[in-house]
């Protein structure tokens, strides 16, 4: 299962940098709600198989326009790992999952 909240981090060209992932099953559809440095804020639909999912589509990115991407994610145990290719370069993302209420 892949639902959770996971603290997350990207490393940027100014150090790593913390934010939050919300993975979640409504139904037949699962959502991520990423808030990630440079990335930003992005509620997307994922498809969902076993312990990983994957997403394609566009995005805007604040300073870099509207940017393709194809995002690949996996959940081992705790553990989440997003790796996220893009028009723009490629954005890697790990975390830990963290109970409800905790810092994300």
């Amino acid at each position: 299962m892949v639902d959770g909240n996971y603290a997350i981090y990207v490393d940027t060209l100014l150090g790593r940098r913390p934010g939050s992932v919300t993975l979640r099953t409504e139904g037949a559809k699962t959502f991520a709600d990423i808030n990630a440095p440079v990335i930003g804020k992005q509620f997307i639909e994922v498809r969902v198989e076993d312990n990983t999912f994957t997403a394609e589509g566009t995005f805007w990115l604040m300073l870099m326009g509207m940017i393709r991407y194809y995002l690949r994610g996996e959940v081992e145990g705790d553990n989440l790992h997003i790796l996220i290719q893009s028009t723009k370069g490629k954005f890697d993302i790990r975390g830990k999952r963290v109970q409800e209420g905790e810092d994300a």
